[in-house]
C-alpha cells in the first residue's frame, strides 16, 4: 500500500474532534446564501423570478457579501475534506475509499437536485416569463428529454442553479484528496504555505494573488459557474479551497488569523464600501470590471474571510450545543432545498400583489418552514436522506430489538463542508 499523509494533530477541537468554530462559521455563511438568494427575487438584477418593484439597496446589500461569501465556503470545505483524510488514515481507509465516500455523498444529491429540484424552477420562469401554457407533468420530461445524451451525438449539460457548487467541491475534494498518494509534496505544500502566510503575509499573499488572477482572468473570462469551463473562478475558489486543506492543521495560521482580526475587518469595511458606492448606482452604470472595483473585490474576498474566521475562532470555538448539533446536519439539506421553495413561494404570492416588506417576510417563513419539513422527512425516510446529503437510514425492522449501543459522535468527519 502507498504511502499516504495524514498530517499532524487536529487544531482547536472540543473532545469529540470537531472545529467548532468552523461549523458555525459554515452554518452562517449557507444562510447567508439562502438570503442571497432570497435577496435576488427583489434585488435590480434579472433571476428566475422577479418582485414587481425592484429595491436598489437590496442591491448594495447583495454586493456586500459577493466578494467572500462562496470564497469562505470554498476554504471551510478544504478544512473539512483534510479532516476527513485523518479519519480516513485512523480507520485505515486510503485515498481512493475517501474518494468514492466523496462522489456518493456529493454526486447523488446533485443528480437528485437536477431531476428534482432544478426542473420546478425553470417551469415556473418559462410560465411568467415566456408565457409557457403547458402544466408541470407535461413539462417536466421534455425539460429532461432536452438535457440528455441523444443518440446523433448532441448533448447539452443539464442547469444546475444553485447547485453548481456541489460539483465544484466535489472535484476540488478529488483533487485534495489525490494529494495523499504524494505525502512528501503535502508535507512541503503545508510547511511553504504556512510560511509564505505567516505574520503580515497572511493578509498581504492571499490579497496579492487574488488580485492578480482578477485582473488577469475575469475581464476577459468572468464567472461562468460551468466546471468545464471557468478559468477564473477555479483559479480564485480551487486556490481557496486548497488555502483550507493545506492549512487545516497549521497552527501558526489560525494563530495569525485571530491576531489580525481587526485589521483584517477595517481593510474589509474599506474596500465594501468602493463596492457599496459602485453598486448604488444603476445597473446599466455600474462598472464591476473597472480597476477599482476589481481591486477592491480582491481586498474584501480575502479580508474579510480573514477576519470571519478571526473572530470566530476567538468567539465561537468553545459554542458546541445541541442546536449547533441540528444545523450541522440540516444546513446541507436546506441549501438543496431552499432556490426551489423560494421560486415555488414566489410563484405562489404573485396573485396577492403583497408589498414587497410583507411579500419578503412571508418568502422568508415559506423558506425556512419548508427546508426545515423537507430536512425532518428526509432523516426519517429511508433512501431519501442520501438524496439530500445526508447519511443513509435503514428501514425499521420489525420484531425485538438488540438493546441501543452507546456510540460516540462521529470524530475528525464531522465537519463535512456539503454534507
Amino acid at each position: 500500500m502507498a504511502e499516504t499523509y495524514s498530517g499532524g494533530p487536529a487544531l482547536d477541537q472540543t473532545p469529540r474532534g470537531r472545529r467548532v468554530d468552523l461549523d458555525w462559521i459554515r452554518i452562517g455563511a449557507f444562510g447567508l446564501l439562502i438570503l442571497y438568494h432570497l435577496a435576488m427575487y427583489f434585488g435590480p438584477w434579472s433571476w428566475h423570478l422577479d418582485s414587481r418593484e425592484r429595491v436598489q439597496w437590496v442591491g448594495v446589500a447583495m454586493v456586500a457579501s459577493n466578494p467572500w461569501r462562496l470564497g469562505l465556503l470554498f476554504l471551510i470545505s478544504g478544512v473539512a475534506v483534510r479532516h476527513m483524510t485523518l479519519k480516513a488514515d485512523r480507520d485505515g481507509a486510503g485515498p481512493r475509499s475517501l474518494m468514492l465516500d466523496r462522489s456518493r455523498r456529493l454526486l447523488v444529491p446533485l443528480l437528485f437536485g437536477v431531476i428534482v429540484l432544478v426542473p420546478p424552477q425553470a417551469y415556473f420562469e418559462q410560465v411568467v416569463k415566456d408565457g409557457l401554457q403547458a402544466g408541470y407533468l407535461a413539462f417536466w420530461p421534455r425539460f429532461l428529454a432536452a438535457h440528455l445524451p441523444k443518440l446523433h451525438g448532441g448533448w447539452s449539460s443539464p442547469p444546475l442553479n444553485h447547485l453548481w457548487f456541489i460539483g465544484y467541491i466535489w472535484a476540488y475534494s478529488l483533487i485534495a484528496v489525490a494529494l495523499m498518494w504524494l505525502p512528501r509534496l503535502l508535507r512541503l505544500a503545508e510547511g511553504r504555505l504556512a510560511a509564505a502566510l505567516a505574520g503580515a503575509g497572511v493578509l498581504v499573499t492571499p490579497i496579492l494573488y487574488l488580485v492578480t488572477v482578477r485582473f488577469a482572468l475575469f475581464p476577459t473570462f468572468g464567472v461562468t459557474n460551468h466546471l468545464t469551463w471557468d478559468p477564473y473562478n477555479h483559479a480564485a475558489s480551487l486556490a481557496l479551497f486548497l488555502t483550507g486543506f493545506l492549512l487545516a492543521l497549521q497552527p501558526s495560521f489560525w494563530t495569525s488569523v485571530e491576531r489580525v482580526r481587526w485589521p483584517a475587518l477595517a481593510l474589509a469595511a474599506a474596500a465594501t464600501t468602493v463596492l457599496g458606492f459602485d453598486a448604488a448606482k444603476p445597473v446599466p452604470l455600474q462598472h464591476p470590471k473597472a480597476a477599482a472595483e476589481m481591486a477592491a473585490f480582491a481586498v474584501a474576498q480575502w479580508s474579510t474571510i480573514v477576519a470571519v474566521l478571526g473572530f470566530g475562532r476567538r468567539h465561537l470555538s468553545r459554542r458546541d450545543g445541541p442546536a449547533l448539533a441540528y444545523l450541522r446536519e440540516a444546513v446541507f439539506p436546506f441549501y438543496l432545498l431552499h432556490q426551489t421553495i423560494i421560486v415555488v413561494a414566489a410563484y405562489a404570492l404573485r396573485p396577492l400583489a403583497l408589498t414587497n416588506s410583507l411579500e419578503a417576510v412571508v418568502l422568508l417563513a415559506a423558506t425556512v418552514v419548508g427546508c426545515v419539513a423537507g430536512y425532518e422527512i428526509a432523516r426519517r425516510t429511508p433512501y431519501l436522506g442520501p438524496c439530500l446529503g445526508l447519511r443513509p437510514t435503514p428501514w425499521p425492522r420489525r420484531g425485538p430489538q438488540a438493546a441501543p449501543v452507546d456510540l460516540p459522535l462521529r470524530q475528525a468527519g464531522n465537519l463535512p463542508a456539503t454534507e
